[in-house]
C-alpha cells in the first residue's frame, strides 16, 4: 500500500479524491508530502494529516469541524473551499498561516483569527459573517502585503430568512 502512494506522490504532491483513498493514507507520515489534496471525501479528519504537510487543501467535503490541524505546526497554507464549517476555533494561535482559504463555508464569528499575524491571504467569500472586525484590524492590513475578501457575505436579512 505504502509504495502504491509513493508512486503517487509527485514533487510533494499528493491528491485525494475519494474515501477509500483516505482510509488508506493512515500512514502517510512515511511518505514526503509537502502538499495535500483532498476532494470530495466525506471522513476528513485531521488527526491523520501528515504533520509534514505544508499546504492542505480540503474542497468540497462537507467537513463541518477541524479539530487537529492546530497540531500541523508546519502548515502555511490552508485551503478549506465548499465545506460546512461554522467554527474557526482550531486556527486560533497558528501565526505560521500564510494563506487562509474559507471561502464558501457557514462561519459565524472571526475572531480566532484575529491573532493570526503572518496571514497575508484571508478568503472569507460566501459565509454568514457579520462583524469583520477582527481581521479588519490587521496588522499587515495597509502594508499593501495583506489581502482580505470577503465580498459577496450575505446580509444580516439573508442569514435570518436561511435559519
Amino acid at each position: 500500500m505504502v509504495q502504491k502512494y509513493k508512486n503517487a506522490v509527485q514533487n510533494g504532491s499528493l491528491r485525494i479524491e475519494n474515501d477509500a483513498e483516505l482510509r488508506d493514507f493512515a500512514f502517510a507520515d512515511s511518505l514526503n508530502v509537502t502538499e495535500l489534496r483532498i476532494e470530495k471525501c466525506l471522513n476528513v479528519q485531521f488527526q491523520r494529516t501528515p504533520k509534514k504537510v505544508l499546504e492542505l487543501y480540503v474542497y468540497y467535503c462537507e467537513l463541518k469541524r477541524i479539530n487537529g490541524v492546530e497540531k500541523m505546526g508546519q502548515l502555511n497554507s490552508l485551503y478549506l473551499t465548499g465545506n460546512l464549517i461554522n467554527n474557526v476555533e482550531p486556527l486560533r494561535g497558528m501565526t505560521g498561516l500564510q494563506t487562509l482559504d474559507l471561502y464558501t463555508n457557514k462561519i459565524i464569528s472571526v475572531e480566532p483569527l484575529r491573532g493570526l499575524t503572518g496571514l497575508t491571504v484571508l478568503d472569507l467569500r460566501y459565509n454568514l459573517v457579520q462583524d469583520f472586525s477582527p481581521v479588519n484590524s490587521h496588522p499587515n492590513r495597509n502594508s499593501g502585503s495583506y489581502h482580505l475578501d470577503y465580498q459577496s457575505t450575505p446580509s444580516a436579512q439573508q442569514i435570518a430568512d436561511s435559519k
